[in-house]
């Protein structure tokens, strides 16, 4: 946890100090907005959307998530950003030895959230774009067990989530890579499905937030 949290610091505070940042810079700004047309999306509807997988020792769990963004500050490219995600999805890959039940195997895992957060995003005109964001929030978990000596959970917990990106600004969509972390806030001893949850997260990060560029 001590790791995540010096990771997340180490990137809020260049982030920071390029927004405070008073630069001349009309005519990067005209050139990019030749580029950049903004999508009319309102703020209601999706803004983007997360295509993924947690993997976390041997099990493999894909992700598709929705997300809504609110714009906070926007510089010129550099943007601070609000963001509502939620989503979910089953165990694709699942551990076949559950030790110490030597008869234990899980037979399904899901991972579902309900996350808020803020992040960073910088689009460039010369055709790509890079962010990061930081959500907390609600998971739902648990699994199945072949072994009648593990009972089946199912789970509510709290859950923090980092996720760098970096790729493709095209016209008024990002197309970018992603990858990060997550975990729980708390993993209750007894479970056993929460071993499996969260972890190395990565998949791909589609973006068409509105960007209107202010110098």
């Amino acid at each position: 946890m001590r790791r995540l949290w010096i990771l997340l610091f180490g990137l809020m505070v260049p982030a920071a100090s390029v927004l405070a940042q008073e630069t001349d810079a009309s005519e990067e700004t005209a050139e990019v907005e030749e580029k950049v047309t903004p999508l009319q999306v309102p703020v209601y509807l999706p803004r983007a959307a997360f295509l993924g997988a947690y993997g976390n020792d041997g099990a493999l769990s894909p992700q598709l998530r929705l997300q809504w963004q609110h714009t906070l500050i926007q510089k010129n490219r550099d943007a601070f950003v609000a963001y509502l995600e939620g989503g979910g999805g089953f165990g694709l890959s699942l551990p076949n030895n559950l030790l110490p039940y030597a008869n234990g195997r899980m037979s399904s895992l899901y991972q579902h959230v309900a996350l808020i957060g803020l992040g960073y995003n910088a689009v460039y005109g010369d055709g790509w774009a890079w962010g990061f964001q930081v959500l907390t929030g609600a998971k739902w978990y648990g699994g199945n067990f072949t072994d009648p000596e593990v009972p089946d959970e199912r789970r509510l917990g709290g859950t923090v989530e980092g996720r760098a990106n970096f790729g493709l600004n095209i016209g008024p969509v990002r197309l970018m890579a992603s990858a990060g972390w997550a975990q729980l806030w708390v993993v209750p001893r007894s479970s056993v499905s929460a071993k499996y949850v969260g972890g190395p997260i990565f998949g791909v990060y589609i973006d068409w937030r509105p960007v209107v560029f202010v110098p």
